[in-house]
């Protein structure tokens, strides 16, 4: 592998404050106790803007040797840049709405439910964004709402399954948008992308193919009814790779929605990827998140190609990780990657061809 040592540098230290962003983000932002973004809010209403509050939060927590790292990702990765989001866009949205009126259900150990953010609660509501040029510097698009927002929820065995958050809503605009004649979906969850795909006159009939038979169930006697167009729902029990590989009919489009994260959705790709001549137009959900955490994958062999890592490095392929690792490096080994290959590479589009071109 030939590549540019002084470009790879700035490839290694962007990648490596894209890693610091989302651990500073997961620690310190997203996911705190009640009492935290209690503690925002009273800032706030003593007239301490969003952003300062949050520093001032942050850093009690935090190491003196932290301190640096975090005040980079605020201040020139986007971290202080928090979106005061509408709820009007959300609680609009026609199925929200229908759902917002359920009461709790459950069904076996499968339970909807309502949960809420808090007045100032930070959370992702939309992929990241990531600069043009060649480091790809990403940034969170972080979002809060000043008074309380409840929203629909399904869990299972106490784990919660879906939400019908922003971020959810947002993230499934393309597939949506794209879903045409004979439509098919992999993952159920709270129907959100059935409902909607469902009332385009450019869908003929919308299959979803889901495993969990109590996800079915609920779904069938509580969210099904609700469908103004249910007569287009086609649901099958099942597994979808096993579905996929069947291949017994022809698909106009496809969306992907079986995994919880991005970590969770290379696998499941990479899995289903070789089965897909079936189907048309193909989306995956978080497809951007997908490939944005696979460069970093892609990086990581890199990086170790400057340390020297050769083929006996990745000889033992005993999990799924090690085996994506020996795959890229396998595709890789033998390139000469000038700035413009090496840009392509590592674009999305480059990501993707890579990532459909790995078996494990």
């Amino acid at each position: 592998m030939e590549i540019n040592a002084k470009r790879l540098a700035s490839i290694f230290y962007s990648n490596e404050v894209n890693q610091n962003l989302d651990q500073i983000a997961n620690e310190f932002y997203l996911h705190q106790e009640s009492e935290y973004y209690q503690q925002i809010a009273a800032r706030v209403m003593s007239n301490v803007d969003i952003a300062s509050s949050y520093r001032l939060e942050a850093m009690k927590f935090m190491d003196e040797g932290y301190k640096e790292v975090y005040a980079d990702c605020a201040f020139n990765m986007g971290l202080d840049e928090l979106t005061l989001l509408s709820p009007d866009h959300f609680t609009e949205n026609p199925y929200f709405k229908l759902l917002a009126k359920l009461n709790d259900k459950k069904v076996g150990k499968v339970r909807f439910f309502k949960r809420e953010y808090l007045p100032y609660e930070t959370f992702i509501y939309d992929e990241a964004d990531e600069s043009e040029d060649i480091t790809h510097e990403e940034k969170l698009n972080l979002g809060f709402f000043d008074k309380p927002f409840s929203f629909p929820a399904i869990e299972k065995n106490g784990e919660v399954w879906m939400s019908l958050i922003p971020h959810e809503i947002l993230t499934m605009e393309k597939a949506i948008a794209r879903a045409k004649g004979n439509a098919i979906t992999f993952g159920l969850g709270l129907g959100y992308f059935a409902f909607m795909a469902s009332q385009k006159q450019e869908v003929n009939s919308l299959t979803i193919v889901e495993n969990d038979p109590e996800v079915i169930s609920l779904f069938k006697s509580t969210l099904l009814p609700l469908f103004p167009h249910k007569e287009k729902i086609i649901l099958i029990q099942g597994d979808a790779i096993e579905f996929a590989k069947k291949g017994h009919k022809t698909y106009d489009s496809l969306f992907v929605d079986t995994y919880h994260n991005e970590v969770d959705g290379i696998y499941f790709a990479l899995r289903l990827i070789p089965h897909l001549n079936h189907f048309g137009e193909v989306d995956f959900w978080i497809e951007k998140s997908i490939l944005q955490f696979f460069r970093r994958y892609v990086i990581a062999i890199l990086e170790e190609s400057e340390f020297g890592y050769n083929d006996d490095d990745y000889k033992v392929r005993k999990d799924d990780y090690t085996a994506l690792l020996g795959a890229i490096y396998d595709r890789l080994k033998n390139e000469k990657f000038d700035d413009s290959s090496l840009q392509q590479l590592l674009s999305l589009s480059g990501l993707k061809a890579l990532l459909s071109s790995i078996r494990i």
